[in-house]
Order: structure tokens, then C-alpha cells, then sequence
């Protein structure tokens, strides 16, 4: 586990605000949340989540950016899944003991990061995560996943995160 919270997407720990997800299906081993291809590239990398979590939270369109703005803003966050193994197709549903295991991650993430205060992308691994927040008494938001948003709902979860957070 050490080797994993030396990683890039952690040590963007400056604001102490961790951003959460349930599991990674796509992405590449080297980088599992395409987080960092993201930030280095928007325009050549699309990430569909990542790039909806920039719209709502900063009101700009990535494309319509520079790189300094982005990295800036990405750089305000740290970022994990709780389940940490790559999940193959986009139905895979985590074992129990991958969600156990992921709860032994979260805990050991918490602990590193010391975040001030979690958003939560979706409600699939809720019922695991929470436990660990609460255990930490971490104030949290819950979300919809922003690719599932069909109703609008990410933006509002975000401004009741920015005020639990930024007020």
C-alpha cells in the first residue's frame, strides 16, 4: 500500500479535500483514474467524469482553458476509488472482499491525506464507504456519479460540497 499512496493522485493533498469514487474500469494500470492523463492533456485524453466534475465545479468548459487553469484546479484535490482493482467491463460489481479490502485502502488513504472533507461520486459503494468516513468523523457529500447525472442533480450535490467545504 505504500507504493500506492505515493502516487500522483494523492499527493494532490494541498486543500486536504479528497474526492472519492466507487471503482476504475477502463483506464490504464500506470494510471487508474486517468486523472493524470486528464490534467496533462483534456483535449487528447477525454474522461467523461472528469470532465463533467470540471464543468459543474468551475462553470468553464475544458476545452475552453488553458493548462495552467486546470492543473490549478485539479491540484486542490487528492483523488481515489475505494475499490482499487481495475474492474475489466463497466457492469463488474466488486466481491465482498474487494470492498473489504477497499475499506483497509480508504482507511489507509484517510490516514495519509487527512482530508477535511470527502466528495463522494456515487451511491454503488456507499453502504462500505460510509462506514469508514464516519469511523474518521469526516464530513461528507454524497453524489451522483456526474456520468450518471440524467437530472442535474451533480451540480447541486457540488454546491452543498463547496459550502460544507469552502464556507
Amino acid at each position: 500500500m505504500k507504493n500506492l499512496l505515493n502516487s500522483p493522485w494523492l499527493k494532490n493533498a494541498g486543500a486536504r479535500v479528497l474526492v472519492l469514487g466507487h471503482s476504475t474500469y477502463g483506464s490504464s494500470k500506470t494510471d487508474p483514474h486517468n486523472i493524470k492523463r486528464w490534467i496533462n492533456d483534456p483535449k487528447a485524453a477525454e474522461d467523461r467524469t472528469w470532465d463533467r466534475f470540471f464543468r459543474v465545479a468551475t462553470g468553464k468548459s475544458s476545452r475552453k482553458v488553458d493548462r495552467a487553469t486546470w492543473k490549478q484546479f485539479f491540484s486542490q484535490f487528492a483523488f481515489t476509488n475505494l475499490v482499487i482493482v481495475k474492474m475489466g467491463k463497466w457492469n463488474g460489481k466488486p466481491t465482498a472482499q474487494q470492498y473489504e479490502e477497499g475499506k483497509q485502502w480508504l482507511r489507509a488513504v484517510l490516514d495519509h491525506v487527512k482530508p477535511r472533507a470527502v466528495s463522494v461520486f456515487g451511491y454503488a459503494h456507499r453502504a462500505h464507504s460510509k462506514k469508514v468516513l464516519d469511523e474518521y468523523n469526516i464530513p461528507s457529500v454524497y453524489a451522483v456519479h456526474p456520468v450518471c447525472d440524467k437530472k442535474s442533480m451533480f451540480a447541486r450535490h457540488w454546491s452543498d460540497f463547496e459550502a460544507l467545504v469552502f464556507n
